[in-house]
């Protein structure tokens, strides 16, 4: 029998679909398409990939806590001009 996909199903799909979206941007910097989550359906990816980001600031904020700025993008690493003076941009959070 098919089983129903809401309740504790749907949410267990939603919790697989984060930990896979995560872990994968951790080992190749990207997001994985929902086809790639298959059972995955559209509500439930949609789930995971917005708490998906939750698990990406509190990486950047865990890695900023410990100056690791290769993580967070690399303090510095793009200057901008401001009324003639260089000044250093803020840091921008995994480059994509």
């Amino acid at each position: 029998p098919a089983l129903n996909r809401t309740g504790a199903f749907s949410g267990v799909l939603e919790e697989y679909a984060e930990g896979m979206l995560f872990l994968h941007f951790l080992r190749d910097g990207s997001v994985l398409k929902m086809e790639d989550l298959a059972p995955v359906n559209a509500n439930e990816y949609l789930g995971g990939l917005l708490d998906f980001t939750g698990e990406v600031g509190r990486l950047a904020v865990a890695s900023a806590t410990k100056r690791d700025t290769d993580k967070v993008g690399g303090v510095g690493s793009r200057r901008i001009r401001s009324r003639g003076r260089r000044r250093r941009s803020p840091p921008f959070f995994f480059s994509l």
